[in-house]
């Protein structure tokens, strides 16, 4: 079977709760310093806030750069965004052809170079992935892989299943983690900066027991709560239902949504893997490592997909930046209760994973006391 452009049609949108959105702000103002969002977010946070505020209809078809931010949206591939330098006259014009170039390629047409068409290269990535099933027998192979059409991604039909680019990313993802501990021997997974929840549906769908406690600063975590109830209605807890303090009990194979001081609460109950893709390094090196005090004498295994040489600094006249990078030895240092198992390059299916200056890495660790001499 090849992939097809998936064609439109009527889709599941997710509900705007704009007063859930201003409690867990209210909730986010009130947790100590330490968890509140640091220079890199703080700089994006309005411009997300405002977005949200405008509503989450087809929030993943549209290309809203707020929301890209932190991987919302499924927007339709382009080859051209514009042509600049053309004369006034002739402006109209080429904005046209630059438009029926891009629709051509969304729709599928055949206008890459030899004649390829978008879903092809999307094929070539999905065989990729397939081969990740090869490298352990835990490790579920993509064919399993059916994700939702909640607010209206663009992706592809393969086999009867539905799936996007971003499925392919985090499929990547939960393929090395897996490669490493059979999921099936894992009960609980915390991730901290859980974006759009996109990740955890992968995992859900492939391992429906799992119990969930996603973390991340509120405008996130609002879109991933939005979506996950919408996309996993039997399985995802209203953030209500976990807002407070005191000991946080977890239902099993249910997904929690909170804030990122109630990680202090957690008492889970079997063994934890702890999930990081790329949020640390849009913290400070003693955030990063208060996180790892707090989840280190629950975490049984740690998934952390960083820039570990480090994120942009704060550029004068550019949004976001780090004040000081988090680089390898910051990782070792606050993580000391854990052994690297492995260290490799990530990739997305599509290519490595790498975003400006930055080449991310994929690492499991486990705790060291699990370690047989």
């Amino acid at each position: 079977m090849v992939a097809k452009v998936a064609r439109s049609m009527p889709v599941p949108q997710v509900d705007d709760d704009l007063p859930l959105l201003y409690r867990m702000l209210a909730d986010q103002t009130a947790a100590p310093a330490i968890y509140q969002p640091t220079h890199y977010w703080a700089a994006y946070e309005p411009h997300v806030i405002a977005a949200l505020r405008a509503g989450l209809h087809d929030f993943r078809r549209r290309p809203d750069a707020a929301l890209s931010t932190f991987g919302a949206t499924d927007e339709p591939p382009t080859m051209l965004s514009s042509i600049t330098g053309v004369p006034p006259e002739h402006a109209a014009t080429v904005s046209e052809l630059v438009e029926t170039l891009n629709r051509a390629l969304a729709d599928g047409d055949q206008v890459l170079p030899y004649l390829l068409r978008v879903a092809d290269v999307f094929e070539l990535a999905y065989s990729f992935c397939r081969e990740q099933s090869r490298r352990a027998a835990s490790v579920a192979s993509i064919d399993e892989l059916d994700v939702s059409r909640v607010g209206n991604p663009y992706g592809f039909d393969r086999d009867g299943h539905f799936l996007t680019n971003a499925a392919l990313y985090y499929y990547m993802r939960y393929a090395f983690v897996a490669e490493h501990v059979d999921l099936r021997d894992v009960d609980v997974v915390v991730e901290l900066g859980s974006g759009s929840g996109k990740q955890v549906e992968v995992l859900k769908r492939l391992h429906p027991h799992l119990t969930f406690v996603l973390a991340d600063l509120a405008p996130q975590l609002y879109v991933a709560e939005r979506f996950l109830r919408a996309a996993l209605p039997a399985d995802a807890i209203p953030y209500d239902d976990t807002r407070g303090d005191g000991v946080l009990d977890l239902e099993p194979g249910k997904i929690h949504f909170v804030g990122p001081a109630r990680v202090e609460d957690l008492n889970p109950n079997g063994t934890v893997l702890f999930w990081n893709a790329a949020s640390f390094g849009e913290m400070e090196p003693d955030v990063v490592a208060h996180y790892a005090k707090v989840v280190s004498p629950i975490a049984d295994w740690l998934y952390l997909c960083e820039c570990f040489t480090g994120k942009e600094r704060v550029q004068a006249g550019r949004t976001g930046g780090v004040l000081e990078p988090v680089v390898w030895s910051h990782y070792t240092d606050s993580f000391c209760e854990h052994a690297l198992v492995e260290r490799r390059p990530a990739h997305t299916g599509h290519a490595p994973l790498v975003e400006g200056a930055c080449s991310y890495d994929d690492t499991f660790w486990t705790r060291r006391a699990a370690i047989t001499p």
